[in-house]
């Protein structure tokens, strides 16, 4: 039997292997951002917009990968402004999580020698529709409810901040990400459409 499989509705991951080595320099800066030993997470929530010159470069490619989201993956036209960016270190669990006030997250593996990025949903298609416990002989991408991404250190992850995903560190060594938000800017919505709305 022929047949072709096509996804509707998805949801756009994106990972970008090996996207920015970082330079000695900026490993001993980042390694050096003081931090909130509670939650372990930079006290500074806007890394990359005040720190110019030491994160030129990382941003630089961290803004590329966001544009090819935005104008290849997304296909929109619209204004994104990168808006907080964080550092986050972890001895193993980062525990589960979404980012709130962003439409897409960028995650860039400071520090990762065997890790992985895994993303969860409440529901699959079936769940969405008939609330049902059928026994799957197998998983795959339409009918799992999670999913995990290898990642090493100079990776880099995009992804929409609404779906929760969990940092694992199988290493013993830490693992420290950056973290990047974006928020669209400018004019939204056709005034036509009474949907125009500036941002």
């Amino acid at each position: 039997m022929n047949s072709n499989i096509a996804q509707i509705f998805g949801i756009p991951v994106v990972k970008v292997e090996n996207a920015y080595s970082l330079n000695t320099e900026e490993l001993n800066f980042i390694k050096n951002i003081p931090y909130d030993k509670d939650n372990n997470v930079s006290s500074d929530l806007f890394l990359l917009n005040k720190y110019t010159s030491q994160f030129k470069n990382l941003k630089d490619k961290i803004n590329e990968c966001a544009n090819k989201f935005i104008k290849e993956i997304i296909c929109v036209d619209n204004d994104f402004e990168l808006t907080n960016s964080w550092i986050a270190r972890t001895n193993k669990i980062h525990k589960k999580h979404n980012h709130r006030n962003t439409i897409f997250s960028v995650v860039y593996y400071v520090q990762a020698d065997n890790a992985t990025l895994k993303f969860y949903r409440e529901k699959n298609f079936i769940d969405e529709t008939l609330f049902s416990d059928l026994n799957y002989k197998s998983y795959n991408n339409y009918n799992s409810k999670d999913m995990e991404f290898e990642v090493r250190t100079g990776d880099i992850m995009i992804f929409p901040g609404f779906i929760e995903h969990e940092g694992i560190n199988h290493s013993d060594k830490e693992k420290i990400i950056l973290g990047a938000n974006y928020f669209i800017r400018g004019d939204v919505g056709k005034y036509e459409n009474v949907t125009s709305l500036k941002v």
